[in-house]
């Protein structure tokens, strides 16, 4: 068999270590700093919690929070997550987070 188009691209690849800083366990302060970040008067999810309820009771959603997104970056295959749609605010946030993460990894990348 002959080489995909994706392999004859030579697309940048993170290392061992990028990888590993991905999914490291989700922190207080990277939850707290996505929260803060979050934009205001946006329409809810499916769950119909905005924003700012999470602005509102981020702290005592913090552990319940932290607990399921920690779960999620078990799940490491592409397939385990769902396509961009309607997405629920704490879906926003922890996408936010492996975004910023990625960010530091790659600045010159898009995410």
């Amino acid at each position: 068999m002959g080489l995909s188009l994706l392999d004859m691209l030579h697309l940048p690849k993170l290392t061992v270590e990028e990888n590993k800083s991905l999914v490291k366990q989700i922190t207080r302060e990277e939850l707290h700093m996505a929260i803060g970040k979050l934009k205001a008067n946006k329409s809810p999810g499916t769950d119909g919690f905005t924003a700012e309820w999470y602005k509102k009771l981020g702290e005592p959603l913090t552990p319940v929070l932290l607990k399921t997104f920690n779960w999620l970056l078990t799940k490491l295959e592409c397939s385990n997550y769902r396509p961009i749609s309607v997405l629920n605010v704490d879906y926003k946030l922890f996408t936010s987070i492996i975004a910023r993460r990625l960010e530091g990894s790659r600045p010159n990348w898009i995410c």
